[in-house]
């Protein structure tokens, strides 16, 4: 049997990552939700390192850094090195948030970078060009 390799256009995955977001967003959830109620997290109230959050999450300790406003961490101490800690509920809710919608709650998203010009526009149709020498 061999594989058949599938390729997609940047259009096609940014679609397939919305219809998919929601349900993933929704087991991760109940993930955390079951993994609380067996005592397998510290108790409410206590927090979460990065490496709990990651393991519980399924994602990576750097994505759990870059996603840390949205899953409410709490920097401890002072300085470029103090640590962050994540509320298990805080992390609950965000994620149960997550399901909801393809946007978190109160969270802004950064824009994508594209190349530059917005779809649809032609060049040279926002801003007039200059002239160019021998080009009428």
């Amino acid at each position: 049997m061999s594989a058949t390799r599938l390729e997609l256009t940047d259009a096609q995955l940014e679609r397939l990552a919305d219809l998919l977001a929601p349900r993933i967003a929704e087991l991760v959830s109940a993930e955390i939700r079951d993994a609380m109620s067996e005592g397998a997290t510290p108790s409410s109230g206590r927090l979460l390192t990065a490496a709990q959050v990651a393991q519980f999450v399924g994602i990576g300790r750097d994505a759990v850094y870059r996603r840390a406003e949205e899953f409410g961490a709490v920097r401890i101490g002072a300085g470029s090195k103090a640590r962050l800690r994540f509320d298990a509920e805080k992390l609950t809710a965000a994620l149960e948030a997550c399901s909801t919608g393809r946007e978190s709650v109160g969270v802004q998203r950064p824009r994508r970078q594209g190349s530059g010009r917005r779809s649809g526009s032609k060049p040279g149709s926002a801003f007039p060009l200059l002239p160019v020498r021998g080009v009428e």
